[in-house]
């Protein structure tokens, strides 16, 4: 078996004009939008894949960073998440009014 690559995966959520006085406000309007089932993804199976760090960046900017032990329990939930939004989820927060980017770099 192959040694893991490990992986970090960035996701910075920006809602313009929000000015949410701390992380928990800003995280808990994200999650307000979650309930919507359309806006949802999928959670990786066996949570010890990753370690996930919150934060706020400024006053409508939110950033999520998860450290996977391997890349490719990353793109096995990549892969399920694209498939069961059907690659929609940006324009599906778009319409919210969000703006969500995300980035994986090799660690």
């Amino acid at each position: 078996m192959a040694d893991p690559i490990p992986v970090t995966q960035t996701v910075t959520l920006t809602k313009s004009g929000s000015n949410w006085a701390n992380a928990a406000e800003g995280f808990a309007e994200r999650d307000a939008a979650l309930e919507e089932p359309s806006y949802r993804t999928l959670p990786a199976s066996g949570l010890d894949l990753y370690t996930e760090v919150k934060s706020q960046v400024d006053a409508d900017t939110l950033k999520i960073v998860r450290s996977w032990n391997d890349w490719y329990d990353c793109e096995d939930y990549m892969n399920k998440r694209s498939t069961q939004n059907k690659e929609l989820t940006t324009q599906n927060w778009a319409k919210l009014g969000w703006t969500v980017s995300e980035d994986i770099e090799r660690t």
